[in-house]
């Protein structure tokens, strides 16, 4: 019985959990959605250079907790935030899904039991790779000069890296300050 109500209460610490780090990250995301909203036909780059914010709800929640679906449980609250808050409207739902389930991949892979940094750098340089196709015609890089291109490219990746590397940091300080639900610990036979 015992060993019920702790695994209950282990699960509500981390949904609850899940729940502060969605509301708390949705609101960074509000800005970054309205200036996207305001420069995209004019600054691509700067749009381009803010797409790691999204990245930020998924990667924190899966360095701080270290369990499956967090990534995704925080990425759509996240998402549910910017509702409401932005003209994007239910789309910031939708973009909630997609970062989270793309930020849970590489994870599951692993079957969740690798969280080195290199795995969260690697995971927001593929999902800069993944992010950049549908934006290549959509913020018209297919027509802007090659250097621009690649500084669009380079801007995407560099975002999305430095937000997974920020993520890691961030959840090591939410860590030390006791936040974090016990983590399930192996039990080896004697």
């Amino acid at each position: 019985m015992e060993s019920t109500v702790s695994r209950n209460s282990s699960s509500t610490r981390v949904i609850l959990t899940c729940g502060a780090l969605g509301v708390a990250l949705g609101i960074v995301l509000v800005p970054a959605n309205l200036v996207t909203i305001a420069f995209m036909a004019t600054a691509p780059l700067l749009v381009l250079s803010l797409m790691g914010a999204w990245l930020l709800p998924p990667f924190t929640a899966l360095a701080l907790l270290r369990r499956p679906g967090v990534g995704l449980l925080t990425s759509v609250i996240a998402g549910l935030v910017t509702v409401p808050l932005t003209p994007f409207g239910w789309m910031g739902l939708f973009q909630g899904v997609l970062w989270g389930v793309l930020c849970e991949i590489p994870f599951l892979v692993t079957r969740y039991r690798l969280w080195p940094t290199w795995l969260f750098t690697g995971t927001g340089l593929l999902v800069a790779v993944i992010g950049l196709i549908p934006t290549y015609t959509t913020y018209g890089l297919d027509q802007m000069p090659v250097p621009v291109m690649l500084a669009a490219v380079a801007l995407t990746i560099a975002s999305c890296v430095l937000a997974a590397y920020l993520s890691v940091l961030i959840a090591r300080a939410l860590g030390r300050t006791g936040i974090a639900p016990a983590r399930r610990e192996r039990v080896t036979p004697a």
